[in-house]
């Protein structure tokens, strides 16, 4: 279960010894059962799991601690992009919560691009995409954020999945029935889209 919050403007108010956190932090894995409410004009969290807050000023939140990848994956390697400041925020919000983890900047990547089934198959994946794919495995919840560019993610992020995404990697080359079993099971995702143009 996840807590969905506010991207433009966030702020947790500080339960008994339980800091601030950063201004934007949305879409962390908590324990399940968590609302929010407004107390003084200021939105709290309330917990109702056992152990964790029942209602304000008794026991600190403690989230979950999972291993978070999260893609940064805007191809711009510019500062000024907004995908950037979100991936930073997420990562900021998540290591003061007790979470551990690691980052992947497609824009800092040089891979090739997948031109044959036959490459997709059988191919060797190259040492940037190599590492890629451990922190996948080493991940439990994997965060992915891109700007949307004609109506879908950038080519270059789906270059790097499709390379990612290999038989033998994400799936089984051979099937259990009428499909391959899946490797990523078990693993929680998040995806966060930025759009520049306006909604029509």
């Amino acid at each position: 279960m996840f807590l969905e919050l506010d991207m433009h403007y966030v702020r947790f108010h500080a339960v008994r010894g339980v800091p601030e956190l950063p201004r934007v932090t949305f879409g962390l894995p908590v324990e399940p059962r968590s609302k929010l409410a407004n107390s003084r004009g200021t939105r709290r969290l309330l917990m109702e799991t056992p152990g964790c807050i029942g209602r304000a000023g008794t026991a600190p939140f403690l989230p979950m601690s999972r291993n978070i990848l999260i893609l940064d994956g805007h191809p711009d390697a510019s500062a000024a992009r907004f995908v950037h400041a979100l991936a930073a925020a997420y990562q900021q919000g998540a290591v003061a919560t007790g979470h551990q983890v690691h980052v992947i900047k497609l824009a800092e990547l040089e891979f090739p691009l997948l031109r044959s089934q036959a490459d997709y198959e059988k191919g060797e994946a190259v040492e940037a995409v190599r590492r890629c794919q451990d922190l996948m495995n080493w991940a439990t919840h994997v965060v992915i954020l891109y700007p949307l560019w004609l109506g879908s993610m950038p080519a270059l992020l789906k270059a790097l999945l499709e390379q990612m995404l290999r038989p033998g990697f994400a799936f089984s080359t051979l099937k259990l029935g009428r499909w391959p079993v899946k490797f990523m099971s078990g693993k929680s995702a998040r995806i966060v889209v930025t759009m520049g143009m306006p909604a029509f």
